[in-house]
Order: C-alpha cells, then structure tokens, then sequence
C-alpha cells in the first residue's frame, strides 16, 4: 500500500501554471523513481487544471520521486505527448512519519521532543487552543525559525499557566533549495497543559 511503516498515506501534490489555450485538452502526469525510465502515470482531461494529487499504491517513504507534466491537445493518445512540452522537471523524497516522543514541562520550560525522520531539514511546532481542525489556526508557531534537532524550547507567544494545549510537529525538506517545502511530515496531534 501507499502508506508508511505506521499506517500513514503518502502523497505528492503537483501545482503548475495552466497552459491557458482553446486547443488544451487536458495534462499528462509522468513519474520516475530515482533515475527509473518515465512513466505516464495519468492523464487530466481538465484543461482548466492547476494541480494533481499522486496517491498511487506504489509510492513509498525515504524514496525520491520526480514528476513531469505536458499539456495535450485533441490529438493526445496514451504515450504521445502532444500540444507542449514537457514542465520543469521537480524532484523530491517522501519522508517517513514523524514521531512525537513527548512534552517536558519541568522547571517552568516546555520542551517539545521527537524522534529524528530521515531526510528532514527542520522541524516547525504548532501550538493550538483548540483541538485542530477545519478553520483553527495556530496560537503560534516557530515556523519562521524552524529546529533542526531533536527537541526545542518553546519561546514565542506567553502560555497562560494551568491551560491545556494541543500540538502539531512538522518535519519538512526543501530539496530544491528554492525556498519552498518539497516533503512534509506530521506528528499526531498531541496536548501539554502549560506549567
């Protein structure tokens, strides 16, 4: 299955900018792993279309992926690209689960803990007053100065004492150095009560 060690999906979501003419019919999706022969993995027939969702069966952690789109005319036939050419080609490994291993709060500090996951570069704690869900936003995070190791102290927003609160740990990569998260990880939902 397309799931992690832990029971957890792997996914890989492609954006591009649509190829804006009347003659688009839809975008063909290719896929190799590591240095594989590409494969065309599907067809959109959405000429509108801007993303695409890869959970195929195949797919699994600590496995670098690269990805391929081209635009297809009326005259596109399965293994015939035709209409552009092929995108940029975008590359990234799917990481593994990412594993809380805990919330210290001795000593008046409240230290978030995890295990290490294979190919991530830091890790963003987000701190809720709520359980997380739909339309709840973080009460703060260190996402804009992410850890790198294995445990961080929390520093930002003030805690107010006695309240319990929810928790978020994400491990994130950025492979292709242009700012942005090419893999993501995420912990259970966890909770603390601040001391």
């Amino acid at each position: 299955s397309r799931t992690t060690v832990n029971g957890n999906p792997i996914e890989f979501q492609l954006y591009w900018d649509r190829f804006d003419s009347l003659d688009v019919l839809g975008y063909g999706i290719e896929r190799r792993r590591g240095s594989d022969t590409w494969q065309e993995i599907d067809f959109l027939r959405d000429p509108m279309a801007e993303t695409y969702l890869d959970s195929d069966q195949v797919l699994r952690e600590n496995l670098s992926y690269s990805y391929r789109v081209f635009s297809a005319d009326v005259n596109y036939a399965p293994g015939n690209p035709t209409g552009s050419d092929y995108s940029d080609v975008i590359s990234t490994t799917a990481l593994g689960d990412m594993q809380s291993t805990g919330v210290n709060t001795t000593g008046g500090q409240v230290r978030f803990n995890w295990n290490a996951v294979t190919n991530a570069e830091v890790y963003s704690i987000y701190v809720f007053t709520e359980f997380p869900g739909i339309r709840v936003t973080s009460y703060d995070n260190n996402f804009n100065n992410p850890a790198t190791g294995t445990s961080w102290v929390y520093n930002l927003r003030a805690l107010q004492s006695g309240q319990r609160y929810y928790y978020l740990i994400m491990g994130s990569a950025d492979y292709n150095n242009d700012g942005f998260d090419d893999a993501r990880t995420l912990s259970s939902i966890g909770t603390f009560t601040a001391p």
